[in-house]
């Protein structure tokens, strides 16, 4: 299909792009086949919950990618994208560069510890805001600026907000300047030896 052409084609870029993390990435595809995966694999796999359209699993290393069309991704990925839940021009492409974000963020935490990559994306964060923002406002000054910058996902949390930004900076031709700060430090704490 469309879609599997789509996913296939932008693993394989990813891939090119990432190698060090890509190398440590085990198991691609749909979800039935990748659970049953993890299964042979002696990992507990729990299945995807419905109406979820892909995951990353950093305990099994893999990626499940719904198999659907590419009307239905597009169905429930334009309209979120308009209404600023998903970065600008957010596509089935979109998705699985999101879910290899999530990977790239997995490596980083196994390279270092959640706390040092938490603590950079507070400093980034704050560079992009105005001096003159008090610190009892500076937290929803922070969710502001995510969601302006990059997307509303993106404020859910850490976790998401780089798997946005990842998204927001492998997919589009303009992505946000606080995209492309929080993306250079976690592929340096990710795959910088």
């Amino acid at each position: 299909s469309d879609t599997a052409d789509t996913v296939a084609g932008t693993i394989h870029d990813l891939m090119r792009a990432h190698p060090r993390t890509a190398a440590n990435l085990d198991i691609i595809g749909s979800p039935a086949p990748v659970e049953a995966a993890e299964r042979a694999l002696g990992h507990r796999s729990r299945p995807m919950r419905r109406g979820v359209l892909a995951t990353a699993n950093p305990s099994t290393r893999s990626l499940r990618i719904r198999a659907w069309g590419r009307d239905k991704f597009e169905s429930l990925i334009k309209p979120s994208a308009d209404r600023g839940w998903l970065h600008k021009g957010a596509d089935v492409s979109s998705i699985v560069r999101h879910e290899f974000g999530h990977h790239v963020h997995f490596e980083a935490i196994r390279r270092f510890d959640v706390a040092s990559i938490d603590d950079a994306i507070t400093v980034i964060l704050d560079r992009h805001l105005l001096d003159s923002i008090p610190s009892f406002e500076r937290a929803q000054a922070r969710l502001d600026l995510i969601g302006r910058e990059i997307s509303l996902y993106a404020r859910a949390n850490n976790n998401e907000l780089l798997a946005e930004a990842f998204a927001s900076v492998t997919s589009s031709p303009s992505p946000s300047p606080l995209a492309r700060e929080l993306v250079e430090m976690l592929l340096r704490f990710a795959e910088e030896l």
